[in-house]
């Protein structure tokens, strides 16, 4: 889908988004973000308390790894708190924060420096999900297949964390670390912690975007310099 058609297909869809339910996360207290890293490279675990959208500093917030506490912040008064270590082992882990009895989750992908990472746009998935009745499935077995050689770390622009996260999991194309996509300096901060982009997959400003930086720039939309594809299937066929 690309062209004029796909221009009006993510307009709908971001309609309906911004038409959607907001009170699940209107009066959201406590939130974490997810982080990526690598094993032995220091890593910033970052958490916020709100109250209402706005910050609410000077909370005092504890920090789990997978159930493991690693201890206590005080939330500054942007009401961002920050938490820095170096994780020895690789895998998909789950961070939770806990302040005045609201509890919070988020992940952290500790990846080998040997892996590879494949940045996928939320975006992107849920235009093809939504608006073609066969991608869903087909999107699924790609991950599936993806997963069994790459670390798979998705992007948003403009949807949000919260929002890609939950519609992620029910499409059921979950876990996955969910993190803003600011073009370069996304690409550059993971390069910074040693994480190996291999390939990025979606909209064409954004795959664009990444330029040499990245072997593989794949869309279903046209753009110079980049792979276009029209079925899931073909990108799990390219990165095998």
């Amino acid at each position: 889908m690309s062209g004029a058609g796909g221009c009006r297909c993510l307009a709908m869809f971001l309609l309906s988004v911004l038409l959607g339910p907001l009170a699940s996360v209107a009066d959201a207290e406590l939130s974490v973000f997810d982080r990526v890293g690598t094993v032995g490279t220091t890593v910033t675990l970052v958490v916020r308390t709100t109250n209402f959208f706005m910050a609410d500093g000077g909370r005092q917030v504890s920090i789990f790894l997978d159930d493991e506490r690693l201890g206590t912040i005080l939330t500054g008064g942007d009401g961002y708190g920050y938490f820095r270590l170096a994780p020895n082992r690789a895998g998909l882990l789950r961070v939770s924060a806990r302040s005045d009895g609201i509890e919070a989750s988020g992940l952290l992908l500790v990846m080998e420096k040997t892996d590879r990472a494949v940045l996928v746009e939320v975006e992107s998935v849920m235009k093809e999900v939504s608006f073609r009745p066969d991608a869903r499935e087909n999107c699924r077995k790609a991950f599936e297949s993806l997963r069994r050689r790459y670390r798979l770390i998705f992007v948003y622009r403009f949807l949000g964390a919260d929002f890609s996260r939950n519609r992620l999991e029910k499409e059921g194309l979950a876990p996955g670390v969910v993190v803003p996509w600011k073009g370069t300096t996304t690409l550059e901060s993971l390069q910074g912690k040693e994480v190996q982009v291999h390939a990025v997959i979606g909209s064409a400003e954004m795959v664009t975007a990444a330029r040499a930086q990245v072997p593989f720039r794949i869309s279903f939309e046209k753009a110079k310099g980049v792979t276009t594809v029209s079925e899931w299937s073909d990108i799990a066929k390219m990165l095998e």
